[in-house]
């Protein structure tokens, strides 16, 4: 049986007391892509549990987004296909933000492959060790893009040496080939996803004080 997952990864910023649960990253195909989620808000309940000290003790590994997660969706009865809500907050500690809901299922945990079952990147994504053209491999590519997306796309984490014009030349040297190539060559779910990221981190970097908005509140 596959692990449940929420498609999202999450960190523990203990900058603040009482920590916070913090969105590091969402997968390409996490069914939270679309909710109004975006890497950088903190959740504060998930499933009706609050991601919160007292809650979990020092099981932290189940908490939404960790690698544990699967135990406590597991262990509360849930299923593939069930809608989890989360209750998000926007904005830095100590600052006035709107909390709100978003909604969606949880998935199977998954791998993608062609009909050669060769592995894919997402799905209708590239083949893993394919170059296209490129120096290296689409998966030698992906990781240190996504580490990229997860410091560009939370403006929280920024030191004030951030440099937005630097960090914006840097992202289209290094990456705008790929994505543009990535939209043309692998139209579909996974090439979405990533020049959403791309385009959203391009905006964040070129305007650094930029934050954004939370959207209407879920019923």
């Amino acid at each position: 049986m596959a692990d449940l997952t929420s498609g999202l990864t999450t960190f523990i910023d203990k900058s603040v007391e009482p920590w916070r649960l913090r969105v590091e990253a969402i997968a390409w195909a996490s069914p939270f892509r679309g909710s109004g989620l975006l890497v950088g808000d903190t959740i504060v309940i998930a499933d009706g549990v609050a991601m919160e000290p007292p809650a979990f003790g020092n099981r932290t590994w189940e908490l939404v987004g960790q690698y544990g997660e699967d135990a406590r969706f597991r262990s509360a009865g849930r299923n593939a296909g069930d809608e989890i809500k989360l209750w998000v907050k926007r904005g830095r500690p100590g600052a006035e933000g709107e909390v709100f809901t978003v909604i969606a299922p949880l998935v199977e945990r998954q791998s993608w492959r062609n009909a050669d079952n060769r592995e894919l990147l997402g799905p209708d994504g590239p083949v893993t060790m394919e170059r296209d053209g490129f120096d290296g491999s689409w998966m030698g590519w992906a990781e240190p893009f996504q580490r990229l997306m997860a410091k560009l796309l939370d403006v929280e984490r920024r030191t004030v040496s951030f440099n937005g014009d630097f960090e914006a030349r840097e992202l289209v040297e290094r990456h705008g080939a790929r994505v543009a190539l990535a939209v043309e060559r692998y139209p579909g779910r996974w090439s979405a996803s990533v020049k959403e990221d791309y385009e959203r981190a391009l905006m964040l970097a070129k305007q650094p004080q930029a934050g954004p908005e939370a959207p209407s509140a879920a019923s």
